[in-house]
């Protein structure tokens, strides 16, 4: 019997660290702007001059088209997301180890969020406009 919860224990801290290292990953959109900053953005546009073609060979399609009075607006989004547990929630998972339920209650996978938006507005197949947004947390 002793073996048995001395097995458990060793099988249960197995998972434990190899869950450590593990974590969910979700991405969607545009993966084209994920690595782009202000900075490389206002680089690359340059109002009254940049084409449609040379947006759509640096970013690809975009994944929403619109026109609306006579502009045509080309829209890339993408979110990016990795989270790990906490060591707290996997330690509950143990057989045996006890954790006060107030840090259990207060606890919440942690992680990164990437996402950002680009939204360019053409006229005449000339780039007007563009706005981009990124928030990395």
């Amino acid at each position: 019997m002793e073996l048995r919860k001395i097995l458990t224990v060793v099988v249960s801290a197995l998972m434990l660290f190899s869950a450590i290292g593990c974590g969910s990953h979700h991405s969607s959109g545009s993966m084209t702007i994920r690595e782009e900053t202000n900075e490389s953005i206002d680089q690359f546009f340059v109002k009254g001059k940049t084409t449609v073609a040379q947006v759509e060979s640096k970013f690809g399609a975009p994944d929403r088209v619109h026109e609306e009075s006579g502009y045509l607006f080309w829209i890339y989004n993408f979110f990016s997301m990795v989270a790990r547990p906490t060591p707290e929630v996997l330690l509950a998972a143990i057989p045996g180890v006890a954790i006060p339920a107030t840090i259990i209650g207060s606890t919440v996978p942690v992680g990164t969020t990437k996402a950002g938006n680009l939204t360019v507005r053409f006229k005449n197949n000339i780039v007007e406009d563009y706005d981009f947004f990124r928030l990395d947390q």
